[in-house]
């Protein structure tokens, strides 16, 4: 039953304490998540959230789906109510599926 569609966030800010926050708040959620690193020039901290795993229609798949729409949502409450400056873009990619895309984006919430 259902497919491998892997689902990826990258967060990048230019605090590095906000930058660890949203780890955190990702870790959390229980998510699994990349270390924080520095860019080589010009001081943007960046970290990744990595895909569940799961297979789509699976309740492991659907946990991962609500853990990233409530750090999604989390971040988008940051920016409006803290001034936490971030971007992010969340993809979608899997060998067994078609939808290699960017799902949704940092960009996409200013359009």
């Amino acid at each position: 039953m259902g497919m491998y569609i892997h689902h990826a966030i990258v967060i990048t800010t230019r605090k590095k304490q906000r930058a660890y926050e949203a780890r955190r708040y990702a870790r959390q959620l229980g998510m699994n998540v990349s270390s924080v690193v520095e860019t080589s020039l010009n001081g943007f901290w960046s970290f990744l959230i990595a895909p569940d795993g799961s297979k789509e229609g699976h309740p492991s798949s659907d946990k991962g789906d609500e853990s990233r729409d409530a750090l999604i949502n989390w971040i988008k409450e940051e920016i409006n109510l803290n001034d936490f400056i971030a971007e992010w873009v969340e993809v979608t990619y899997g060998w067994d599926c078609s939808k290699f895309r960017i799902t949704r984006t940092s960009g996409s919430e200013r359009e």
